[in-house]
């Protein structure tokens, strides 16, 4: 009996702890020793703290890295724990994983090229693609914006105010300490922003700037 049970068993534990045989993402490149190895970690910490926070249910997959001078390559898949939101470094906005997926273990595929200057002050800038969609998705407010109808003019109460990038550029700039962000992608629906409606295929870029709160 326990030689027929031990195999079950062992499917239950491999099934509910699957991510415990990924590398956490935050483990490879979010910790505080690891000072050299992004534009993320001396001059802005304070971000890469706050990312740390938005990733510690995201695990990565098949790692692939290449380098050269001041520059490197990263391919992987994310793995976030099912389906998973965080409320992205306390500013309202949610950043979603499996957002379009069932409650389950997925992929999420994305490569990052990274680029470094270490002078004086050190500085950088990053690119990194989404190779599907409905892995990752950033959500607003709806105070802020509003899932709208343009057909029949009135407000979709059960949707969201999602939008997919398909590729995400970042800079640093150590002259105002600031991390700038580039989102390319799109909107699911179309929104009403106060009294103007905007058709979800208008919108294909969104720019966030981050700095250090004084």
């Amino acid at each position: 009996m326990k030689k027929a049970l031990l195999p079950f068993l062992l499917l239950i534990a491999c099934t509910c702890n699957a991510q415990k045989y990924y590398p956490k993402l935050e483990n490879m490149y979010l910790q505080a020793g690891d000072m050299d190895e992004s534009v993320f970690y001396d001059e802005i910490t304070f971000f890469r703290d706050g990312l740390r926070a938005a990733i510690k249910k995201v695990w990565m997959n098949g790692l692939q890295t290449s380098s050269g001078g001041n520059s490197a390559f990263y391919s992987l898949d994310l793995v976030p724990k099912w389906v998973y939101d965080v409320d992205f470094m306390q500013t309202g906005m949610i950043l979603k994983f499996n957002h379009a997926k069932e409650d389950k273990v997925s992929y999420i595929p994305i490569t990052c090229t990274e680029t470094l200057e270490r002078r004086d002050e050190k500085s950088g800038e990053g690119r990194i693609e989404f190779l599907q969609k409905g892995g990752v998705a950033l959500e607003f407010p709806l105070e802020i914006m509003t899932p709208y109808n343009t057909e029949f003019k009135t407000a979709i109460p059960d949707a969201k105010c999602l939008f997919e990038p398909e590729r995400a550029t970042y800079g640093f700039d150590p002259a105002t300490k600031s991390l700038s962000i580039s989102l390319t992608g799109a909107f699911t629906t179309a929104l009403k922003v106060g009294k103007t409606a905007i058709g979800k295929e208008d919108v294909t870029g969104i720019s966030i700037k981050v700095r250090k709160a004084c």
